[in-house]
């Protein structure tokens, strides 16, 4: 008789095999745990992987001055969320833990996609803020000097217990052109010494000065190419803080020799225009 009963044991196992191991995998929690996390983790990697690459997409190829790409966007990744929900076998608890980590993973992106979007739109208005304000330049010798963006620059994701140290302070971003009108001479700028950079100085109406703390490309002597007749090169200069808004007018004033002029330079941009992209 348990002759029998062991035949009858070992064809069940022969011939059903999958709800065997099936019922012998459940029976454990241990194992059920495992399989679950597994699990969470291969669709949380998907999940990832997938968004990132939409996100690249947009970001190179749509509109983000659009409130409608964002939208899609989001979109986009609520209906990924909902399909990588639905692949999951695992429990109703494991589930949860799951939702919990998308919606994480969905928030981070969507805060990334807004700073980029803001970005993008701050860029459009400063491009036609300067376009309506009107050109702020000066001809001086064979060298046209002229202000062609100012923007802010505030750092964000400073390390605790670092938001004191002076790289951190809110910085005006100013950028200028000098064009060679000269047939024959090579401008030679001279904006930085081996210790700071020199030459140009930002004030308001109130005669507050704010310190030039960097310029690119930097010219020290003569150890780069200068500019060249007919050619225009792009100075982006780093002003510590941010003149006060009640000003009536920002002064740029460039000293003689700064981008190869022969003579001082003061270019009074009213604040008007100088603050016109500015964020309130």
């Amino acid at each position: 008789m348990r002759l029998h009963y062991l035949i009858v044991f070992v064809l069940t196992l022969a011939f059903t095999p999958a709800t065997a191991a099936e019922s012998f995998k459940w029976s454990d929690p241990r194992l059920q745990a495992r399989d679950e996390i597994l699990d969470r983790l291969r669709i949380s990697r998907d999940y990832k992987m997938t968004a990132s690459t939409e996100m690249r997409h947009v970001l190179t190829e749509k509109d983000l001055t659009s409130p409608k790409t964002t939208e899609d966007f989001e979109q986009f990744l609520i209906r990924l969320e909902r399909q990588k929900l639905n692949e999951h076998t695992g429990g109703a608890k494991s589930k949860n833990l799951l939702t919990k980590e998308l919606q994480v993973e969905r928030t981070r992106l969507l805060n990334y996609f807004a700073k980029q979007s803001a970005k993008a739109k701050q860029k459009v208005l400063i491009e036609k803020c300067w376009a309506t304000k009107g050109r702020y330049s000066k001809k001086t010798g064979n060298v046209d000097l002229e202000v062609v963006k100012v923007y802010p620059q505030n750092f964000k994701n400073i390390p605790p217990g670092r938001r004191h140290l002076p790289q951190y302070d809110p910085r005006t971003i100013v950028q200028i052109t000098a064009t060679n009108t000269s047939n024959s001479r090579i401008l030679r700028p001279r904006n930085k010494t081996y210790f700071e950079a020199i030459g140009t100085s930002m004030s308001d109406s109130f005669g507050n000065r704010y310190k030039l703390s960097k310029v690119t490309p930097e010219y020290i002597n003569d150890e780069r190419p200068g500019i060249r007749p007919g050619e225009t090169k792009v100075f982006t200069l780093s002003f510590v803080g941010e003149p006060l808004r009640n000003a009536k007018t920002i002064r740029i004033s460039i000293k003689t020799g700064a981008y190869g002029q022969k003579e001082n330079v003061r270019l009074d941009i009213p604040s008007a225009a100088f603050f016109c992209a500015w964020q309130k």
